[in-house]
């Protein structure tokens, strides 16, 4: 029988939490086999991206003008070796959100009803952004995610859940260790530029979001810990397990394959997605 938590300490309209422990989280992560399956996806959808189709991938010519070579052997190869890297970020990804998942089980107190009504709304005006700036309408947009609109509406509300709860625990777990973090420190908490961060400081303090914003950062900083801290241990994916995983992948409405940015000898990405969590 679930017991029901008290509500946070309200101070000043702001929630104050505790964890029934600080100790290290113990956590398990599964790493992805690159298949034969994986990197043909991923090669069909670049070559969909520059605007080929079936007949462009079979034309040594168009080949070598988009990919640098028309050496299939030397192409997949390529593609093997940037699919691992993806995954290897998305490992990193994962087990960031493993430690925050398992942390907030030990949140002593329940979030507020209103501050998941709050984060629902940043995570639904979020979406509204990325849907007006791809230029799809929202009917193509969430047939591109694999949902319709009543499935939006509940991942939304799953989501803002866990994702509240995860911040009230980063937040309980930075006030018992006393962290702190300077605007200094933001750019690199935020993961975005020291130009943009900027911006959005400047923003964020003419519409009185400045705490919103520290607090990110703040969470941010705790995780960094809690994932350092952390005793992981990892499996690894079985041939069966990728081959189910890659039919549900090929078997999901709307779903498209990973999008993996080819890279030219000497060409480097750059650039990171911010993880704002203003709540």
């Amino acid at each position: 029988m679930d017991i029901q938590k008290p509500t946070p300490l309200m101070v000043g309209g702001k929630a104050y939490y505790t964890l029934t422990s600080y100790d290290p989280v113990s956590i398990e992560v599964k790493v992805p086999r690159v298949t034969d399956d994986d990197v043909t996806s991923a090669f069909d959808s670049m070559v969909t991206q520059s605007g080929g189709d079936m007949s462009s991938a079979k034309d040594p010519s168009w080949l070598k003008q988009h990919f640098g070579t028309a050496d299939m052997k030397q192409i997949r190869a390529t593609i093997h070796a940037q699919v691992t890297d993806a995954n290897y970020e998305l490992l990193n990804q994962q087990r960031e959100q493993a430690c925050a998942t398992e942390l907030a089980k030990r949140l002593a107190q329940c979030v507020p009803a209103s501050h998941v009504a709050e984060t629902r709304r940043q995570m639904a005006a979020n979406l509204a952004q990325q849907m007006q700036a791809s230029g799809m309408g929202t009917d193509q947009f969430l047939a591109k995610m694999g949902i319709g609109h009543t499935g939006l509406e509940v991942l939304l509300d799953r989501q803002a859940q866990s994702i509240a709860e995860q911040e009230a625990a980063l937040g309980a777990f930075a006030q018992e260790k006393k962290l702190e973090v300077t605007e200094e420190d933001y750019p690199r908490l935020l993961h975005i530029s020291a130009s943009r961060c900027q911006k959005l400081l400047v923003k964020a303090k003419s519409i009185g979001q400045a705490e919103q914003l520290h607090d990110s950062a703040l969470h941010n900083r705790a995780l960094e810990i809690v994932v350092a801290e952390s005793k992981c241990s990892y499996s690894h994916e079985t041939v069966e397990e990728a081959a189910t995983r890659n039919k549900h992948v090929h078997a999901a409405q709307g779903q498209v394959p990973p999008q993996v940015p080819f890279k030219k000898e000497g060409e480097k990405t750059t650039g990171t997605s911010p993880k704002l969590h203003l709540v």
